[in-house]
């Protein structure tokens, strides 16, 4: 796949002859059911931390969600394409809500933009696995002489090429996890739920929005890092993305999810073209800060 220059018309208009996918229902694991509600989350989507039927914790989304129509479709297909790709990220499961869940933990419901109260529908939610725990401590920053101590600190130029893929609209997020009396650190990635264009897969055929970490080491166009990147993203997301998009439950989007597949299908063609751009964009904007 060659790196010229093409016209800004192809760039705008992504070829729309990929194959639509058969769709499978559900998932070969079991429904979890929420039994515990122990806080609310910060941030836009209103996520609340819970415990579920098998003991474990888990952060769930619900839909419909605050902050658009896709973002709990998003978390889905940004974990496995995440996990698929050997990235740190927890696991993702379905988490059921109905009206006794509801009667029962009545902080479950969200605030509206409108100041007022909507309550989730009964029904699957997207839980991911909290990453917390008597054994781990978390944080949710870290500083850069610090980062020798990170275990997965390779994985960090990777991720930021993958937000360029997914058309990332928001800061990449990342939770440093180690245990008590341990001195490393590993980074999982989380919170996708503005991937691809955003929760209205609007933006999916422009620029990602996603922030370069001072913390990787300049990239420059020619890196072969980013070529070894590239060439294990076009090996490997067609399948993951072939199967992503089929277990998501159809309740959790709302616009074409067949077309956001042929969009990033498209973007993964481009993806050499879209980094150069990426790049250039970063390098002009620091010339006009300096």
């Amino acid at each position: 796949m060659g790196t010229s220059l093409v016209g800004a018309q192809q760039l705008i208009s992504p070829p729309e002859h990929y194959a639509q996918m058969h769709r499978h229902h559900g998932s070969h694991e079991s429904l979890l059911t929420v039994t515990t509600v122990l806080r609310a989350e910060k941030g836009g989507s209103q996520s609340r931390l819970v415990r579920c039927d098998d003991g474990k914790l888990y952060v769930v989304k619900m839909h419909p969600n605050p902050q658009g129509p896709n973002v709990l479709a998003n978390e889905v297909l940004g974990s496995i394409l995440i996990r698929g790709l050997g990235f740190f990220a927890p696991r993702w499961r379905q988490v059921t809500i109905n009206l006794k869940t509801i009667r029962v933990f009545p902080d479950l419901a969200m605030c509206t933009a409108d100041g007022g109260t909507t309550f989730p529908a009964c029904g699957v939610h997207f839980g991911s696995e909290y990453l917390g725990g008597q054994r781990y401590r978390l944080f949710d920053f870290m500083p850069k002489p610090r980062m020798h101590t990170l275990r997965n600190a390779s994985q960090l130029l990777p991720i930021y090429l993958f937000d360029i893929w997914a058309c990332h609209q928001d800061t990449r997020q990342c939770v440093y996890q180690k245990l008590q009396d341990a001195n490393l650190y590993d980074t999982f990635f989380i919170d996708n739920g503005h991937l691809f264009g955003g929760p209205t897969w609007q933006e999916v055929a422009g620029r990602a929005r996603t922030m370069h970490s001072d913390i990787i080491e300049p990239i420059k166009i020619g890196d072969p890092r980013v070529e070894q990147c590239v060439r294990l993203f076009e090996e490997r997301i067609p399948k993951l993305l072939h199967r992503a998009v089929a277990v998501v439950p159809p309740e959790w989007y709302k616009n074409d999810i067949y077309a956001l597949y042929a969009r990033l299908m498209w973007r993964l063609d481009f993806l050499r073209l879209l980094v150069a751009g990426d790049i250039l964009g970063r390098d002009h904007r620091m010339g006009s800060i300096l």
